[in-house]
């Protein structure tokens, strides 16, 4: 390891020794052991999902933890570079030695395949400023280090993933599947188990430690019971690993805060479990509010990690709308978040929030998104508004599609509210399966000034999710947990929220059946409404046949409130097979209110010989 230091020039006072653990054959940890000692716990490899936080622990002389902090590097394309970033160079330490560090704050972080982490004593004020460096600083060398390595392990083909994840409190077992993507050489369930873990104010095996792992059904899929304790329903992360099936002993779940480091170099799911105890009535729907388990034993939980508050005193609803706070209480700062009880799926979520969101301090966010507890493999199909001096730098706000570490998927932008005395701003999210837009303006919705526009995006990228069971999410959370660096409490008000699902549109598709031998030229869709869509408002170029298949030629006859959309025959036969099959037509009003219909049809193969010419 001593390569990666530059001209060092090792004391001989300073007694060191190098303790290497292989893990797999690809995964190093290296620790240098001094009177003060620093360690990691937790290393993300490779991520098959978004990155985590890089984790450790320090011993110090005498407990004095407040006297230092941790100075953390990471290597991307052999070059060195400082976390989480240049104005930010330094990680506390909590009252227990343990440490935290946020290493994905850039876009090509996620490539990092190696960590220094050092214990730096808290008068140490300027470190050396790491870019784009291939030697890690040599004036850091007479300080307590640890390193670590990861592998690259996109290049294994296996993944494993939750199909159902039961919510908090809630007795039912748990469920996924694996595979693989390496299609020549398919997956053999008998040659693997599943590990899972639970976490209740700690790790724990599940379902027990007598039967640690978990049979794999042939057609790949698992479940387990997680809740074979009186508290287990309360666990609010779940965890399941793909191991080797001679991996009989794997290292016990008995409460620790960190799981061995060994497991993660083995594909993994990972998924976490709100904690709701409290809910309020806002906008027309319930939200739940989200408070941290046992806060007063110390328990913090994402985003952040943050200790949360469902104080009514923190969040609450009044004529003004509704208010979420951060607060500090007993020497602790509580965030707030909120969970509407419904599944919007593809439609429009609008927000309007009253409050200087430009003037937030730099260590507090606001979020407005849709999440998926049980979808992980979708990324959660979250979809943001977010703002942030911290988190849009050098902006203040954006809108992101995750995974936000892919290039393409965020769009930056700034917020004014300068010479807008009403505060109010407005933040609109089409979710479609062609193309997700966003859009932010001044004012309440709908917009009816253009001159209002803050900013304006369509991402059709690769990472739009499929529609499925998300909630609408506020929070208002700090950033790695820091205090505000004002010391103030910080509140915003959320005037209003909307959910507008696709307007349901009458579909009378032509012909009722479809012979996939025949030649004809097109399908012909005929799409109605009632009185109050006009179908003149339509976006031509927005309507689609099974999301995908866009039309070749379209009429309107507005007297009779009818479009007639033709789309290409050949390219909808191509995708159907023989049977019954329900044909999906979408698209969106100039208002970017969208639609979406559905009709059957019957289609047909007839045998060979007996070829139609259709027309």
């Amino acid at each position: 390891m001593w390569r990666f230091f530059s001209k060092i020039n090792m004391k001989s006072n300073l007694i060191m020794y190098v303790v290497t653990v292989f893990i797999l054959g690809t995964c190093t940890y290296e620790k240098v052991a001094v009177a003060n000692e620093i360690e990691f716990t937790y290393v993300h490899p490779y991520p098959r999902g978004p990155m985590t936080d890089i984790k450790g622990r320090v011993e110090v002389e005498g407990g004095a933890y407040k006297n230092y902090r941790v100075l953390v590097y990471i290597r991307v394309k052999d070059t060195w570079w400082i976390k989480p970033y240049f104005n930010k160079q330094f990680t506390s330490i909590d009252g227990e030695g343990f440490w935290s560090c946020n290493i994905n704050t850039a876009s090509t972080d996620y490539l990092a395949d190696k960590f220094f982490a050092f214990l730096i004593p808290s008068q140490f004020e300027t470190p050396p400023l790491q870019w784009n460096d291939p030697n890690i600083p040599p004036e850091l060398e007479n300080f307590p280090y640890a390193t670590a390595t990861k592998p690259d392990l996109r290049a294994n083909p296996l993944w494993i993933e939750f199909t159902y994840v039961p919510p908090y409190g809630s007795d039912a077992d748990l469920y996924g599947r694996i595979g693989s993507t390496d299609t020549e050489n398919p997956i053999e369930p008998n040659d693997y188990k599943v590990l899972v873990y639970i976490y209740v104010s700690g790790w724990w095996t599940k379902p027990t430690w007598g039967e640690p792992l978990i049979f794999i059904e042939p057609d790949g899929s698992w479940s387990c019971d997680i809740t074979k304790a009186y508290t287990d329903s309360n666990a609010t992360k779940i965890i399941a690993f793909l191991i080797p099936d001679e991996c009989n002993t794997p290292p016990p779940g008995s409460g620790q805060q960190f799981l061995p480091s060994e497991l993660y170099m083995y594909p993994y799911a990972e998924v976490s479990r709100e904690t709701i105890n409290r809910t309020i009535d806002f906008a027309g729907y319930k939200w739940s509010v989200k408070q941290s388990c046992n806060v007063d034993e110390g328990c913090k939980i994402y985003p952040g990690p943050n200790y949360f508050t469902d104080s009514p005193n923190d969040v609450w609803v009044d004529s003004n709308g509704l208010h979420l706070s951060i607060v500090q209480k007993d020497q602790k700062w509580c965030c707030s978040e909120v969970i509407a009880d419904m599944s919007g799926g593809y439609g429009t979520y609008i927000f309007t929030v009253k409050g200087r969101l430009d003037l937030l301090n730099e260590n507090v966010i606001a979020g407005l998104f849709t999440w998926d507890t049980s979808s992980p493999q979708y990324y959660h199909r979250e979809i943001d508004f977010e703002f942030s001096k911290w988190l849009c730098r050098p902006n203040n706000a954006q809108f992101v599609v995750q995974p936000h570490y892919n290039i393409g998927n965020k769009c930056r932008f700034n917020v004014d509210l300068t010479g807008h005395p009403d505060e109010l701003t407005t933040h609109e999210l089409i979710w479609r399966p062609s193309g997700i837009y966003f859009q932010s303006y001044y004012g309440e919705y709908p917009l009816t000034d253009a001159n209002n526009i803050i900013e304006r995006w369509c991402y059709t990228g690769l990472d739009i999710p499929p529609e499925g069971p998300g909630n609408p999410r506020i929070n208002f959370y700090l950033a790695e947990g820091n205090a505000p660096t004002d010391g103030q409490n910080a509140e915003i008000v959320i005037k209003s929220f909307k959910y507008l699902p696709d307007i349901v549109a009458k579909i009378d598709i032509d012909p009722d059946t479809l012979n996939l031998a025949s030649n004809g030229r097109w399908i012909t869709c005929y799409i109605s409404f009632d009185k109050r869509c006009g179908v003149w408002d339509i976006y031509p170029e927005s309507i689609l046949l099974q999301n995908t298949i866009q039309a070749d030629k379209i009429l309107f006859d507005n007297q009779n409130h009818v479009i007639m959309v033709k789309f290409r025959r050949s390219a909808i036969q191509s995708i159907l097979e023989p049977g019954s099959s329900e044909l999906i037509v979408s698209g969106m009003f100039t208002d970017r209110t969208t639609f979406k219909g559905t009709d059957t049809v019957k289609v047909t193969k007839p045998a060979k010989g007996n070829l139609s010419k259709g027309k």
